[in-house]
């Protein structure tokens, strides 16, 4: 179905393609709109220079495209936990793409970077991420109200983690 990759410099034009859609920006909480092959290329080459930032295309495999992007950040190897983050283009929405690429990030999570607790935050307004966060076996948390300024407003914010220890979750033992 999917697979991730890390991206290449000359993935940029693809990247901001793929990402420089209202939806993606409307619902990403850091990513900017436009989302322009110079943020694409920053993205990229920051990838090289930080050691709390792990990134990935998503790439649709049957059809050979970038579909989106998936990056563990704010690593913190002293607490053994990261953040989650992930966007696709909307026509790969509804396939089950977010739930796959999330599922093989959290296992980069624990396996490669040892760590223990990955966790993911979703806009309010935006409840199919949820569904995607409760498919791959995360566990809700909570609401961070007004945690995002996006838009010239505030936004609130759903907190999601997954711990190693966790049982595997049905889009797993599926797998």
């Amino acid at each position: 179905m999917i697979s991730l990759r890390k991206p290449v410099p000359a993935d940029a034009g693809r990247l901001a393609q793929a990402g420089n859609h209202p939806a993606i920006a409307s619902t990403m909480i850091s990513l900017p709109s436009p989302f322009r092959s110079e943020d694409a290329e920053a993205w990229i080459a920051g990838l090289a220079q930080r050691s709390d930032v792990d990134g990935y295309l998503i790439v649709d495999r049957a059809r050979q495209c970038l579909i989106g992007a998936a990056e563990l950040r704010d690593i913190d190897r002293e607490h053994r936990q990261a953040e989650a983050s992930f966007w696709l283009h909307p026509a790969s929405w509804g396939r089950g793409c977010g739930s796959a690429a999330l599922l093989q990030l959290t296992r980069i999570a624990f396996d490669r970077h040892g760590l223990n607790r990955v966790y993911a935050f979703h806009m309010a307004r935006n409840p199919a991420s949820g569904r995607v966060m409760a498919n791959c076996g995360f566990q809700f948390e909570g609401c961070l109200r007004e945690r995002v300024w996006k838009g010239g407003r505030t936004e609130d914010a759903i907190l999601w983690s997954r711990l190693a220890s966790d049982p595997p979750c049905s889009a797993e033992r599926r797998g």
